[in-house]
């Protein structure tokens, strides 16, 4: 549970990051129907930005700093390890993004978060976190969010094609299953309260100018 925790903390400053930059990419309410081409240019708008690959650099040095136990020299030291754990992080956040994004525009999802107009900050957390596993189709009604499921399963199993030996094993690929998910939730986390941070960084603008 320690490792499980300890990898997921790794890839939030990917996650929040690349969150930030969809904050104001997406309107706080979504409304109408996207397209496919909508669809993909919100992807992009989202997902494929330089705070991204930045994102990814901060936790590759995360990893560097406190590497798991048993990893080898070649992923721990030196500018090759660096390079190693930043394509990890942009692997798998890249494919579980990607899937997600394919998997929905394929099966009728909405990739937009809608968020809770609740006003507790308990319930609007527990949308955010439900909003992983039910979302919305094209038509606005909720269903399985399948591209969820189909996102964490890639972005699970990616790793063993280039992992080092103790790491590329299916143990370690469900394990990364879990942490998907947790990643899911915690980007919709940062999206249902996109009003407050977008208040707190104008205040932050503020104190800068004065």
């Amino acid at each position: 549970m320690k490792t499980l925790v300890s990898k997921f903390l790794f890839l939030l400053p990917v996650v929040f990051v690349s969150s930030w930059v969809s904050i104001w990419a997406q309107a706080p309410d979504p409304t109408g129907t996207l397209d496919f081409g909508e669809k993909a240019a919100y992807f992009g708008k989202t997902t494929l930005t330089f705070d991204t690959l930045l994102g990814a650099a901060a936790t590759a040095g995360f990893v560097m700093a406190e590497p798991p136990g048993h990893y080898p020299r070649a992923w721990r030291d030196g500018g090759g390890a660096f390079g190693r754990n930043l394509g990890d992080a942009s692997a798998v956040t890249g494919t579980l993004l990607t899937t997600k994004f394919l998997a929905g525009a394929a099966l009728g999802e909405d990739p937009r978060y809608f968020p809770s107009h609740s006003t507790n900050p308990v319930a609007r957390i527990a949308h955010a976190l439900a909003f992983t596993f039910v979302d919305k189709s094209d038509h606005g009604a909720n269903r399985l969010a399948l591209s969820s499921f189909a996102g964490a399963a890639a972005s699970g199993f990616v790793g063993e094609a280039y992992l080092p030996n103790g790491f590329n094993d299916s143990v370690h690929a469900y394990q990364r299953c879990f942490i998907a998910f947790g990643v899911l939730g915690f980007r919709n986390i940062v999206y249902e309260f996109r009003p407050e941070l977008r208040a707190a960084e104008r205040r932050m603008h503020l104190v800068r100018n004065h």
